[in-house]
């Protein structure tokens, strides 16, 4: 799988879960919360996300720092999982 996330257009938490569920496909009971993310992300099989506009975090404040966290820690935990970081706009 080979997907992309462009934080650009996320306005909210909201916003950035049902993004991030409907772009890496997730099963219908993702609980839209960071730890049910983590969970979902550890268990992939070969996946290459690409996170794009990394600066339009700041949008979400702390959660938006959380949000980069949450990527890094479950590519460290899975073998499988690339994440690409774009900072540009």
């Amino acid at each position: 799988m080979n997907k992309q996330i462009d934080f650009e257009k996320i306005e909210s938490k909201e916003g950035f879960h049902k993004a991030v569920a409907e772009i890496l496909e997730f099963p219908k009971y993702y609980g839209k919360n960071l730890d049910a993310l983590y969970d979902l992300l550890t268990e992939m099989d070969f996946s290459v996300i690409h996170l794009k506009n990394l600066d339009s975090l700041s949008k979400l404040g702390e959660y938006g720092a959380s949000i980069l966290t949450t990527f890094k820690d479950a590519a460290k935990y899975n073998p499988n999982l690339h994440i690409l970081y774009r900072k540009e706009k």
